[in-house]
């Protein structure tokens, strides 16, 4: 049956209030070639050792869209889950107070926003953690934590899983010095 003349018998079967649950479409009829359907890529820094840069200012076109949680890297951090983690760092110039913020990502998109230290995923200390999951207030993320001249820090945004998976979607991040 072709994908067009099934979606005609869908149509008729709902029309006359029939439902069908699990209907799979046969092999290609999604596609029109007989293979299942594309993944998603995850994005470039996916994994610890492939952060993107974060410098100074405001980074919109983020995403974890493709991402997933690699081998030693923990699904809870302080109270909270997460899981499509994409990862940025940084090395301070000067010890003072920083602000990340997700400010201006889709309300919709759940997501824990973690900022770390440490040489390997295995062997991270958290710095400072915030989450979407607020029962009341602002819908993004946001972390204020004192910076060392000269160390490294790693930022993780991961999706805060439902029942099934983690949220994927878009975000903003916002670097800034405070003092």
């Amino acid at each position: 049956m072709t994908a067009t003349r099934l979606s005609r018998r869908i149509v008729s079967l709902i029309s006359v209030g029939v439902v069908a649950i699990g209907l799979a479409l046969p092999a290609g009829a999604e596609s029109g070639g007989g293979s299942a359907p594309a993944r998603v890529a995850a994005p470039s820094n996916d994994n610890f050792h492939d952060a993107l840069p974060l410098g100074i200012g405001d980074f919109g076109g983020l995403t974890n869209v493709g991402a997933t949680l690699q081998s030693g890297e923990s699904p809870s951090v302080d109270s909270y889950l997460q899981g499509a983690t994409v990862w940025f760092k940084f090395t301070a110039r000067r010890a003072g107070q920083m602000r990340i913020t997700t400010r201006g990502t889709d309300a919709a998109f759940n997501h824990v926003l973690a900022v770390w230290r440490g040489p390997r995923v295995r062997r991270l200390r958290l710095v400072a953690v915030d989450s979407t999951l607020h029962a009341s207030g602002p819908r993004f993320s946001r972390v204020l934590f004192h910076v060392r001249r000269g160390v490294t820090y790693r930022v993780d945004v991961g999706g805060y899983p439902d029942c099934c998976q983690a949220a994927e979607g878009n975000f903003t991040l916002h670097r800034h010095v405070v003092r």
